[in-house]
C-alpha cells in the first residue's frame, strides 16, 4: 500500500487555495439510531462535549481550511436546524475572514418537478447543482455533518489534486472486524486506487499489504463519508445517476445499471470505478491538524448510535488527554455563545475530568466523566459518574446517577437513583427499564419532558 503523503512540491498547485473550491455539507439524516436524542430535532443539532453541537465539527473544519463558499443542505427536522445556523453560525461569519457565502440548502420545488425532499445523499447535491454552477469551482468537497472529527480540507485537496483524482474517498484505517457490518469498506490496490466498494460487508477486503506490515495486518479502509470531486466529475457522476430509476437496495445490486438509492456510497463511488473514472482513497489514519497532538493523529468517530454518542463525549470532553483538543488555538473551536458567566464547581470532589458550559454550578458534589451544557445545576451531595447534561438540567440533593444521558429542561428530584442498581439496566419488551428509561446498550436516557 502507497502512502498519500505527499510532498508540496510533488503537487503542482496551490493545494492551500481554496478560494476556487465549494464546501457542501450534508445534514439531513434522521438519526434514528439515537431515538430519543433525534425525535425533536435534527441529528446535525445534537449537543455535544458541553457546549457544541455535532455539526459544528464539519463547520469549523471548512471554516478553518479557508472555504469561503458553503452550503448546508437540511431535511430531517430541518427547523431546529436552520434555527441553530441562523442563531449562532450566522453572527459568527462576519467574525471569519473571507468568507463569500453561507446558505442553507433546502429541497425546493421546481418546474414540471414534484416537491419530494432529497431522496438520498447524492440527490441532495443534485437538487443544488444551480449552487454549484453559480461559483463555477474547481473542486467540490461534500463532507457529512454528523461525525466528530478535525479535518483540514487542504490536506485532502493535495492528496486529491497530487492523484489528478476525479473523486478522492476519505477513509480511516480499522480493523476488519470493526467494520463488518458497519462501514462501507473501500478496495483499493497498492496505489490507493479504489477498484471496488463493498457496502457494510460481513467480511470485508482486506487492504493490501505486500510488504507484511504488522500496522496493516488484519485491516481494511473505511469510508467516512466525506468527498472531494472535480466538479465535471461531480455533474457527470450525478447526471448519469439521475437517468437511473429510484428502486430498492435489491433491484440496484441486481441491476445497477437501471437502479439507483441516490447515494454515494451506495451508487456514486460504484459507479465511478464502472466508468472507469479515476477514484482514490485518502487515508486518513494519520491526520492531524496544525497544533494538534501525536493523540489527536486521524481521531474520527461516527455517534450515530447512542453508545457511540455517550463513549464519544466521554473520550473527548471526560478525559484528561482526549483524542481532540478543543483548547487548540490553531483550530478553532466556534459555537453557540450565551451570555451567562463562567461554569463554577463548589467545594466539589473530581476524580476525572467535568466539562460544563457556561452557567453551570456544581455544589458539594461528587464528578466523575462529567459533561454539561448552559445552566446545568448539580446540588449537594448528589454521586455522578460518566453523565451526559443537556441545557437546563437541574440534579437535586443527594442523587446518584451513573451512565446516563438526561436531556434538555428535565429536573432530577432529590434523593433519585438512575444507574445506580443493576436492576436499571434490566429491560422489558418496550426497551424500558424498572423506572420507565429507556436503555441502549448500557446507556439510560431520560427524554426531554419526562416526568419524575
Amino acid at each position: 500500500m502507497v502512502s498519500l503523503e505527499t510532498t508540496v512540491n510533488a503537487c503542482h498547485c496551490d493545494y492551500k487555495d481554496t478560494s476556487k473550491d465549494v464546501g457542501l455539507i450534508l445534514a439531513g439524516g434522521r438519526g434514528s439510531r439515537l431515538y430519543e436524542l433525534t425525535d425533536w430535532r435534527g441529528k446535525p443539532v445534537v449537543p455535544f462535549a458541553g457546549k457544541f453541537r455535532i455539526i459544528d465539527y464539519a463547520l469549523n473544519n471548512v471554516f478553518n481550511s479557508g472555504i469561503d463558499k458553503i452550503g448546508v443542505m437540511t431535511q430531517y427536522k430541518a427547523r431546529s436546524i436552520r434555527n441553530y445556523l441562523n442563531e449562532t453560525w450566522s453572527r459568527l461569519i462576519p467574525e471569519i475572514k473571507g468568507v463569500r457565502t453561507f446558505e442553507i440548502l433546502q429541497s425546493e420545488e421546481k418546474p414540471g418537478l414534484e416537491k419530494i425532499g432529497y431522496v438520498g445523499t447524492a440527490n441532495a447535491v443534485e437538487q443544488n447543482i444551480e449552487f454549484i454552477d453559480e461559483w463555477a469551482p474547481e473542486n467540490v468537497y461534500v463532507l457529512a455533518g454528523d461525525h466528530v472529527y478535525f479535518m483540514d480540507v487542504r490536506e485532502l485537496k493535495r492528496a486529491h489534486v497530487h492523484k489528478q483524482a476525479d473523486l478522492t474517498v476519505c477513509a480511516k484505517l480499522v480493523s476488519i472486524e470493526e467494520a463488518a457490518g458497519a462501514y462501507g469498506v473501500l478496495v483499493v490496490n497498492e496505489d490507493n486506487r479504489i477498484i471496488g466498494f463493498e457496502e457494510k460487508p460481513e467480511r470485508p477486503t482486506p487492504i493490501p499489504n505486500p510488504h507484511n506490515d504488522p500496522n496493516l495486518e488484519g485491516k481494511c479502509l473505511a469510508s467516512m463519508g466525506n468527498y472531494a470531486f472535480k466538479t465535471a466529475a461531480l455533474k457527470t457522476a450525478l447526471e448519469r445517476d439521475a437517468s437511473k430509476t429510484m428502486g430498492s437496495k435489491e433491484q440496484v445490486i441486481d441491476n445497477p445499471a437501471l437502479y439507483s438509492l441516490r447515494d454515494f456510497g451506495f451508487d456514486i463511488i460504484p459507479q465511478a470505478i464502472r466508468d472507469g473514472m479515476d477514484v482514490y482513497a485518502w487515508d486518513f489514519s494519520d491526520h492531524r491538524v496544525e497544533g494538534a497532538q501525536l493523540i489527536e493523529a486521524g481521531f474520527w468517530m461516527d455517534v450515530g448510535r447512542v453508545r457511540q454518542y455517550f463513549d464519544a463525549n466521554m473520550l473527548i470532553a471526560g478525559e484528561i488527554n482526549p483524542p481532540l483538543d478543543h483548547y487548540n488555538r490553531n483550530w478553532l473551536m466556534r459555537s453557540k455563545t450565551v451570555s451567562s458567566p463562567g461554569a463554577a464547581l463548589q467545594h466539589c470532589q473530581v476524580d476525572r475530568k467535568v466539562t460544563l458550559a457556561g452557567g453551570s454550578i456544581a455544589t458539594g458534589a461528587h464528578l466523575d466523566q462529567v459533561v454539561g451544557g448552559y445552566h446545568v445545576r448539580i446540588e449537594k451531595g448528589s454521586v455522578i459518574g460518566s453523565s451526559i447534561f443537556d441545557d437546563g438540567v437541574q440534579v437535586n440533593k443527594d442523587c446518584r446517577l451513573h451512565n446516563v444521558i438526561v436531556e434538555r429542561g428535565v429536573h432530577i428530584p432529590k434523593q433519585t437513583g438512575i444507574g445506580d442498581d443493576p436492576r436499571h439496566y434490566e429491560v422489558d419488551g418496550q426497551g424500558r427499564n424498572i423506572l420507565g428509561l429507556p436503555v441502549y446498550d448500557g446507556v439510560i436516557l431520560v427524554p426531554k419532558d419526562h416526568q419524575f
